[in-house]
């Protein structure tokens, strides 16, 4: 079994004054969840609707 872990970064994208905190769940090297950090100051667990469709991003077979 892989192990999980939760990583805290901020949202690649760029689209608000300040970046957003981001609270990234993974399975090994495989995303599991992308949620809004409550714990960043500026963000305060909001994450935009950009970053929280980043999952569908990570990994597309089309992209």
């Amino acid at each position: 079994m892989a192990d999980t872990r939760t990583i805290q970064t901020m949202c690649p994208m760029n689209c608000h004054p300040t970046l957003c905190g981001m609270k990234v769940t993974l399975e090994g090297d495989q995303l599991v969840s992308i949620e809004g950090d409550p714990d960043n100051p500026d963000s305060q667990g909001f994450l935009c609707m950009r970053g929280n469709a980043a999952h569908q991003i990570v990994g597309n077979d089309q992209r």
